[in-house]
């Protein structure tokens, strides 16, 4: 029993040490894994407010709430674009920006 207890706690150590060294193997090779997580963050983030959003129409139109619903529908249609497509924010702010200050 002691000896399968030591033969598992060296193949334990063995892949951690393997998982370790094959994850700082790999960050080594990635040039934008920050850029490419917050990608993939929004992205996911995307969807689960879309979720949202689906979820809030259902809510309001089970309870007959037809401006509840056109609130919910178009705020969340512009909220999940600006999600999916951030850089229209950058492009808002520019245009407001120079209407103002001209």
């Amino acid at each position: 029993m002691k000896n399968l207890r030591n033969g598992l706690m060296k193949a334990r150590y063995f892949i951690f040490a393997a998982m370790l060294f094959l994850t700082n193997f790999n960050v080594a090779f990635a040039a934008a894994y920050g850029e490419n997580a917050a990608k993939w963050i929004t992205g996911q983030l995307g969807w689960v407010a879309l979720a949202a959003v689906a979820i809030a129409l259902l809510l309001c139109i089970a309870k007959r709430n037809l401006v509840g619903a056109i609130t919910s529908g178009i705020g969340g249609a512009v909220l999940v674009y600006l999600i999916f497509n951030p850089e229209k924010i950058k492009t808002i702010g520019e245009t407001i920006a120079s209407i103002i200050f001209k």
